[in-house]
């Protein structure tokens, strides 16, 4: 049984936003409106969390309890696990090569991933030295920084979000798509 059902529901006039509806095993749920360019962000999340199997990704934490709001709250933010900073970068690299279909040789990707993981790094390491909320437990976590997307799970994610995107764009107006999430 999956941990979480995520509803892609496409709005029944073209003028409003779509929803995302994510119920948990529990029968507890979170949704919010969709701008325009979400959901296909929402599906590379999708794509890259079951490919490399994030327990803390945004999916993963939606199934743990947190709202769709919560990553729009700097206090929340604030305390998102490393494995969650990881996955929004990464899904970040692959969704722009995703919808501008510019995506680079293998090299090149893992280029932009280490320059962003960099930064991300950077940013932690002040954050700790000024003791921020993330100092009390960044060590631990420190690991999942070096998390690398193989080539084969980088051309599997691709596929997945081009399987995902065509079956959104048959998804008639009014009706839901629907997809299983697990946290193993």
């Amino acid at each position: 049984m999956p941990n979480l059902r995520i509803l892609f529901a496409r709005a029944k006039d073209p003028a409003a936003q779509d929803v995302l509806t994510c119920i948990r095993s529990d029968g507890s749920r979170t949704w919010s409106r969709l701008h325009a360019a979400f959901p296909i962000h929402d599906m590379t999340h999708y794509a890259l969390e079951t490919e490399i199997g994030a327990k803390a990704g945004f999916f993963g934490l939606l199934a743990q309890g947190w709202d769709i709001t919560d990553f729009g709250v700097p206090e929340k933010r604030a305390r998102m696990p490393l494995e969650a900073l990881w996955v929004e970068h990464v899904v970040g690299i692959v969704w722009r090569e995703y919808v501008t279909r510019d995506a680079g040789s293998y090299p090149e990707f893992c280029e932009a991933v280490n320059a962003t993981v960099h930064a991300l790094r950077e940013s932690l390491s002040r954050n700790l030295t000024r003791q921020g909320p993330r100092a009390d437990y960044y060590a631990a976590e420190q690991a999942v920084l070096d998390r690398v997307v193989s080539e084969e799970s980088r051309a599997t994610i691709m596929n997945r979000i081009g399987e995902l995107a065509a079956q959104w764009a048959q998804t008639p107006r009014g009706e839901i798509m629907e997809l299983p999430f697990a946290v193993s």
